[in-house]
């Protein structure tokens, strides 16, 4: 960051600290230092700063699928996507159980075989029964 500074300005820079105070919906201020999840309410208070994966990734569209739709994804299958997301390729997005429940994981939107909108999986959660089992 600095370097790139110092070339644009045409002489040298430095940087001796650099602070990032947001990334995405995460904010400095809601930050907590590690020593406060020591001690005997550590777990506790731990669990209650988590933030839920769907709710951090919020910010991308979502689309809801149907189980064999999800089965497909799972396999490695491209699956049309439902209407109302973004047809331009590569964009992530929340994919969801049309049935409820949590978040099945991350696709991208890809051109399906007919040119239609489609989604690829990028990452895919353990099915929650496994979970459970």
């Amino acid at each position: 960051l600095a370097a790139e500074w110092g070339r644009r300005l045409g002489c040298g820079a430095v940087l001796t600290a650099l602070v990032r105070t947001r990334a995405g919906i995460f904010r400095l201020e809601d930050a907590a230092p590690p020593d406060a999840f020591t001690g005997s309410d550590g777990p506790a208070a731990a669990a209650a700063r988590l933030v839920r994966l769907d709710a951090a990734l919020a910010h991308l569209p979502a689309a809801a699928l149907d189980a064999d739709a999800l089965r497909r994804l799972r396999h490695g299958q491209v699956v049309p996507a439902p209407a109302g997301l973004p047809a331009e390729a590569g964009l992530p997005v929340r994919l969801l159980p049309a049935s409820g429940g949590p978040l099945a994981g991350i696709g991208l939107t890809t051109p399906g075989r007919d040119g239609a909108p489609a989604l690829k999986a990028e990452r895919l959660l353990t099915e929650p029964k496994t979970l459970l089992a």
